[in-house]
This record gives C-alpha cells, sequence and structure tokens, in this order.
C-alpha cells in the first residue's frame, strides 16, 4: 500500500497547474484529460531538472561569495547530464508554449487556434494562459516569439519547483506539531 507524502503528492504538483493552466498553456495527461503531453509528476521533473541546471550553473560562474553560499552545488559530477537533459526538457516545454504564442500571434481565425479552440473545448480545459500570453504578445510587440518562449519558461522553472522548496519546511513542521 502506498502512503501519501503531502509535499511530493500535492504541495509540488499544486503550482505544477498553475504554470500549465495559467501561465504556459501547457496540456497535462490527467483524468479529464488523458491525451495531455505528460503527466503533473513528469512536468515536475522536467522543470526540477532545469531548475537544478541553472542553479548548479550560477554556481559554476559565480564570483561573489554569497551568490556561491545561495546556490550551493552539492553535485559536481552531475554538470554534463544535468546540462543535457535541461536542454531537452527545455526544447520540449518551449515548443509547446511556442505553439500557443504562435496561435495568438496568427489571429483567431487560423487554422491553429481553431484546431486548440477545439482541442479544449472537447477535454473541457479551463485555460486561462491564452489570455496571459495574449496580454505578453500585445505588450510586447518587438519580442520574437522565441523571446516570449523563453520568458515564460524563466518564469515556471522559477515559480514551480521554488514553490515546493519553499512550503516543504512550512508542510513539514505543522505535520509534526499535532
Amino acid at each position: 500500500m502506498r502512503s501519501l507524502d503531502i509535499v511530493r503528492d500535492v504541495v509540488n504538483l499544486v503550482p505544477v497547474h498553475w504554470a500549465a493552466t495559467q501561465v504556459a498553456g501547457l496540456s497535462l495527461k490527467t483524468i479529464n484529460n488523458p491525451h495531455g503531453a505528460h503527466t503533473e509528476l513528469e512536468m515536475y521533473q522536467m522543470l526540477a531538472v532545469i531548475f537544478e541546471y541553472v542553479r548548479f550553473h550560477m554556481t559554476d560562474g559565480a564570483s561573489n561569495s554569497s551568490t556561491r553560499f545561495m546556490f550551493l552545488n552539492t553535485r559536481p559530477h552531475a554538470g554534463w547530464t544535468l546540462r543535457e537533459q535541461s536542454k531537452h526538457f527545455s526544447s520540449i516545454i518551449v515548443a509547446q508554449i511556442k505553439t500557443h504564442i504562435e496561435e495568438i500571434v496568427k489571429g483567431s481565425l487560423s487554422l491553429a487556434s481553431a484546431r486548440d479552440a477545439l482541442v479544449h473545448w472537447l477535454v473541457g480545459q479551463d485555460d486561462h494562459a491564452h489570455d496571459f500570453l495574449r496580454t505578453l504578445v500585445k505588450m510586447n510587440t518587438n519580442a520574437s516569439t522565441d523571446e516570449l518562449a523563453y520568458s515564460v519558461l524563466g518564469t515556471i522553472v522559477a515559480g514551480v519547483p521554488g514553490y515546493g522548496q519553499g512550503q516543504s519546511p512550512t508542510v513539514r513542521s505543522g505535520r509534526h506539531r499535532s
């Protein structure tokens, strides 16, 4: 019998839903959407690898001792693997984000937008990410699709794993008080 780990099974996955439905428009594989690209846990793990690589990379080139302390590299042997996995996962996620941004740029009368609207209607997905991405495109008219997609990736990479790390001590300490 598998036990419930509140951090692993709940706290870490809440920001994945936020990132997918409110920011990036990523298609998660859920009970309501069995045709999604990735499960919540897979998406969390991909974002956590990218987060770890960014943290590793910052340690590697940091000259400021306080920065070096904040971003302590506990796995120096993992640099190459982290880099390759991070590049791979980044390309997967950015491709999905770019698709949504390109649909917005093309306008609501494009074939891609019609297909996307049909998919959202069929799976009953309430996706507010389109509103966010539409606003992002309108406010950054000189930015390329790549720049916008990587900006969104940076936001969710910083937010998703960081939220779990920040909430974990609070949840774990509250559990031991009873």
